[in-house]
């Protein structure tokens, strides 16, 4: 009786620890799945952008431990798109025809005070994405990678563009 005792209990201690290994390999199964498919969609959204920011003299590539190690494993994922400024031969290698351009400098004749104040900021043009109105605000991605929020002026339309002064620290990368 006594030895029954003990082959019972090692075989419900085995199919227990069986089921809480089986269980955790879905979950992580599953966590795996979600984070590969948000890793696509961002890597997506990226390429997207990819040409506009070329334009504006920036590369911007979408990089995590998966894509720069290899690395396996995706329960505390680590994910960062970065900026980088391109040379000026890299700008001219990379400039394609009727595509976004960069908005050009107004008033050239402006006084020398008002030149060292505007070199304080660097300009940006924003797209209206769809299903947006005059005044809606929209979230914006600065090439320094901080977010900033700005609203729709009047009389534009999903899919035109308008520019948006930002100051120069957050229209340059962050080192």
């Amino acid at each position: 009786a006594v030895a029954r005792k003990k082959i019972l209990w090692t075989v419900i201690f085995a199919v227990t620890i069986s089921t809480v290994i089986g269980i955790a390999a879905i979950v992580a199964y599953m966590i795996e799945s979600r984070n590969t498919r948000v890793d696509a969609f961002i890597n997506e959204v990226v390429e997207e952008v990819c040409d506009r920011f070329d334009q504006e003299g920036y590369e911007i590539q979408y990089r995590s431990r998966i894509t720069d190690e290899g690395t396996i494993g995706h329960f505390m994922p680590e994910r960062a798109i970065c900026f980088r400024e391109l040379a000026d031969e890299e700008i001219g290698n990379r400039k394609k025809p009727n595509t976004y351009s960069a908005p050009e400098a107004t008033n050239p004749g402006a006084s020398a005070a008002k030149k060292k104040k505007e070199s304080n900021f660097g300009t940006i043009n924003v797209m209206v994405p769809e299903g947006y109105k005059p005044g809606q605000v929209v979230n914006v991605m600065t090439p320094s990678g901080l977010p900033i929020m700005v609203a729709v002026p009047s009389g534009l339309e999903a899919g035109e563009s308008f520019p948006v002064q930002i100051p120069a620290q957050m229209y340059r990368p962050r080192k």
